[in-house]
């Protein structure tokens, strides 16, 4: 399965399919992360807290394109070809979904690295570091998770896949943000979390922990599900 996945990451790379991605992400870190702490540094711990949340939040919708991406860019046949090399349609989908996985998680380091130098530079300690770090890797699961469902796999069509990814971003962030913020990924707690302090985020940490892990659980192993019964 490892093997599967690796073959999957290398072709996603050499069709040159990573490039819009890794794109956005350089725009993304140019234009929000060039904005360096004011003067006042009791500012700084509320600054730099957020800064990993608010990376956080973005990766969803940019990991979940990662993650279609990559899943995508094997034809058909190909596909059919892993499958058989798999052997099982549940084998089959794991693999895909640990290459997007591993691809999303990288996205995520490069993200982190801004963030990372200024608690370092500003003795904000490893808490925050910890913390950030811990989300920016779950939002990477359920980024890849999310957009899994939006595959030719699963999608009839390519027009249907792009406003499930487009659509259902946006649906994301509108739940989080109303009662039933509980059945959806915790963006808007995440970044209000990391806006309040480093103090803030970090006792947030479990409980946003948990609630992406759960929600990643549940739509990613209903993607394996749905992957048996549609190949």
């Amino acid at each position: 399965m490892i093997a599967l996945a690796r073959f999957q990451i290398t072709g996603y790379v050499r069709s040159y399919r990573a490039l819009p991605q890794a794109i956005v992400v350089l725009l993304l870190m140019m234009l929000v992360f060039e904005q360096w702490p004011p003067g006042d540094r009791q500012v700084y711990p509320g600054m730099i807290a957020g800064s990993f949340t608010d990376v956080a939040a973005f990766l969803v919708p940019i990991g979940a394109w990662a993650a279609r991406t990559l899943l995508d860019t094997e034809p058909d046949v190909q596909r059919d070809l892993s499958l058989l090399a798999a052997g099982d349609h549940g084998r089959a989908a794991l693999s895909g979904l640990l290459g997007a996985f591993a691809v999303n998680a990288a996205l995520a380091v490069v993200l982190a690295g801004f963030p990372v130098a200024q608690s370092v530079i500003f003795g904000l300690g490893p808490g925050v570091i910890v913390s950030g770090l811990v989300l920016l890797i779950l939002c990477a699961a359920a980024a890849t998770a999310f957009g899994a469902w939006t595959t030719r796999a699963i999608m009839p069509t390519t027009m249907a896949a792009l406003i499930t990814l487009i659509g259902g971003s946006v649906l994301l962030v509108v739940l989080s943000m109303g009662p039933l913020r509980m059945i959806s990924v915790p963006i808007i707690d995440m970044v209000r979390a990391g806006h309040r302090g480093p103090a803030a985020l970090t006792s947030a940490l479990p409980s946003l922990a948990l609630r992406l892990a759960l929600w990643t659980a549940a739509v990613g192993g209903a993607y394996v599900a749905a992957r048996r019964l549609r190949p």
